[in-house]
């Protein structure tokens, strides 16, 4: 049965209130965007609104590259298909086309970007929302499983004092030549309209994916702020949170980042651990850093900036802020190799004016953690290690054997398994293998394992913050 607004309340009470739910989604050259838009009627739950930006750079109309002529062509058919879709009354929910895209309409560079886009398209969507109702972020090529904007409205319902949402994701890439798909294993059905990719693309995905998990794995078992993954086609928070915090960051590229730290700065988040978005696994340049140049770099075997980091370098984070009350009490306690990074990053009297301006030490830990935010957290990581393909096989191994133990009930042996069998020598040298030489499957193996284990980490620590 199709639901609409979510009635909270208890026999006797009356509705509490009425949770709707709006959606936005920038466009840009997406040819399938008008299939995606009416797949959103078999939701389980229907959204009350959906929001489309279309939109690119004024630039685009003079350009000779061909990449920015197929964008103006396929934007201007689908921005006429998409008012048609608008004007036809056929959908079960309302839906409101942004035209970022025609002359006239089109951006200025410096204002360009996916950032902006989601930027007006969440703005648009605020506008007409009550305060408890919920803003979906969404991307044009990702698929939604239809029970996924009820798995995402349950749990802003069982967690009203989170400030926002970071969903579950699933890169559904398929081996050549397999019938069954590793993916129905993990409970996502396989026949969401994915095309299958070539084996290399489906590696790229698969590493970028495996890189992201590991990450967010590591400042889990760390126990450390931010422990999340910020997916832009996955996310959201209530429209009151949304124009709390001043909106969504309109960045070029990281804009989903940028978001989650502003809402973790206003409240815990909380990880939604059941129905997956399943973003396309591909290659594009409409961004400067993020899932699309990540995979277009890792086609061409450049990895840099999506290491393995040790576990180690997680433990120094943990040292950091859980001594941060002590640090209150005490200033000349050490904070170890990461308060040495803040006193580079700021100087010796970082901390000062935040002590001068607290009362207690959880608040001034609390200001801390403000400070030293997921970007701080990223900028010591990066700075501390460099990538390497066999030590980042290392790493993904102990992560591996880090999850195998606080995991105890997922089954790790076959990713072990694949991940030693990469690394160890080849007959004719003396020298470990590393990541660059794992096969499609044993990527699938590792992102599988990863992703259960992710998954449980969200049921049973669902907070963040």
């Amino acid at each position: 049965m199709r639901i609409g607004p979510f009635m909270a309340g208890s026999p006797g009470q009356g509705v509490l209130f009425v949770m709707n739910t709006h959606i936005a989604i920038p466009v840009m050259n997406e040819p399938g965007i008008v299939g995606r838009v009416q797949a959103l009627a078999r939701q389980s739950v229907l959204p009350a609104r959906v929001v489309l930006c279309v939109n690119q750079p004024a630039s685009y109309f003079d350009s000779g590259d061909p990449f920015h002529q197929e964008t103006v062509r396929v934007n201007a058919t689908t921005l006429t298909d998409l008012q048609a879709l608008a004007a036809g009354g056929s959908l079960p929910f309302g839906l409101t086309v942004i035209d970022r895209s025609s002359a006239g309409r089109a951006w200025p560079a410096a204002q360009a970007g996916v950032g902006r886009a989601r930027r007006e398209a969440m703005d648009e969507a605020a506008a007409g929302a009550s305060g408890t109702d919920l803003l979906l972020c969404m991307d044009a090529d990702t698929v939604y499983p239809p029970h996924y904007i009820e798995a995402m409205r349950d749990t802003a319902v069982r967690f009203p004092e989170a400030a926002g949402i970071a969903g579950a994701y699933f890169h559904p890439v398929r081996l050549a030549g397999r019938r069954a798909l590793p993916e129905a294993a993990a409970g996502i059905r396989p026949d969401l309209g994915i095309a299958p990719t070539a084996d290399a693309l489906s590696a790229a995905a698969l590493h970028y994916e495996v890189y992201m998990r590991a990450y967010a794995l590591g400042l889990a078992a760390a126990d450390l702020p931010y422990a999340y993954t910020a997916i832009g086609s996955s996310m959201g928070c209530t429209a009151a949170v949304y124009r709390k915090i001043g909106g969504l960051p309109p960045h070029k590229s990281g804009e989903d980042f940028y978001f989650l730290q502003k809402l973790a700065k206003s409240g815990p988040i909380v990880r939604q651990g059941g129905v997956p978005a399943l973003p396309a696994p591909r290659p594009s340049p409409r961004v400067i850093f993020g899932t699309g140049p990540a995979i277009g770099m890792g086609l061409r075997g450049e990895w840099d900036s999506c290491p393995v980091y040790p576990a180690a370098l997680f433990a120094d984070l943990q040292r950091f802020y859980a001594g941060l009350e002590t640090f209150y009490t005490d200033p000349a306690a050490d904070l170890g190799p990461v308060g040495a990074f803040a006193i580079e990053k700021w100087g010796a009297d970082w901390h000062v004016s935040i002590r001068r301006n607290r009362t207690s030490a959880a608040a001034f830990r609390k200001a801390c953690t403000e400070k030293f935010d997921a970007l701080r957290i990223l900028q010591y990581l990066k700075a501390h290690y460099a990538y390497d393909p066999q030590a980042d096989a290392l790493n993904l191994l102990e992560r591996l054997r880090v999850c195998a133990r606080r995991y105890p009930g997922i089954p790790s042996a076959a990713a072990v398994a694949c991940l030693e069998a990469a690394m160890t020598p080849a007959p004719d040298s003396a020298l470990p293998r590393g990541l660059d030489r794992l096969s499609v499957s044993d990527w699938q193996a590792l992102r599988l394992y990863l992703y259960r284990c992710e998954r449980a980490e969200a049921i049973a620590r669902p907070l963040v913050g």
